[in-house]
């Protein structure tokens, strides 16, 4: 099994990297939020909720991978677990395409790297830039990450290091 490099694992803006901490709303999500305020400066997932618009406030990019899609029942094989993201452990299909899945998808069969799937995951990540306001479709608490769709219909998952929501009733 080969697990990516930290280049190829991450996105193209690492949600662990400029965006940590970072407490200000960028000019770009200000420009598309001009009708609307943003609620919250916090980075936990405390108030996310499915159906909430929140707005990128810094470009996050999917890996050039193709995304990994797994279902129950799908025989796998897991590598290492993700150094900043340790709720993610590097899983990778009998066809071997890979992907970063959540721990809590997949179950050890035996000794050694041979897993089950006991719950469907699809690793699509949302490419989307600096300012582009999204729809949250999945709230996953324990990984730091939400699913999202875009206005053009795509859906993907984006870190919370790179969003700040959205108040939907002043918009």
């Amino acid at each position: 099994m080969t697990t990516p490099d930290a280049t190829e694992a991450g996105t193209s803006a690492p949600p662990h990297g400029p965006g940590r901490g970072q407490r200000g709303l960028s000019d770009g999500c200000r420009r598309s939020l001009a009708a609307g305020r943003l609620v919250g400066e916090g980075q936990d997932l405390v108030g996310w909720y499915v159906g909430q618009r929140v707005c990128l406030k810094q470009d996050h990019g999917a890996p050039a991978r193709p995304p990994l899609r797994v279902r129950p029942g799908d025989s796998v094989t897991l590598g290492r677990t993700d150094g900043t993201w340790p709720a993610f452990i590097w899983t990778e299909n009998s066809d071997g395409v890979g992907g970063w899945v959540p721990h809590w998808h997949v179950r050890r069969t035996g000794e050694g790297e041979a897993a089950e799937v006991i719950r469907g995951y699809d690793t699509t990540e949302l490419s989307a830039g600096v300012g582009t306001v999204v729809e949250v479709v999945e709230v996953d608490e324990e990984s730091g990450w939400l699913r999202c769709r875009a206005g053009d219909g795509g859906v993907g998952w984006v870190p919370v290091l790179a969003l700040e929501p959205v108040d939907n009733a002043a918009a």
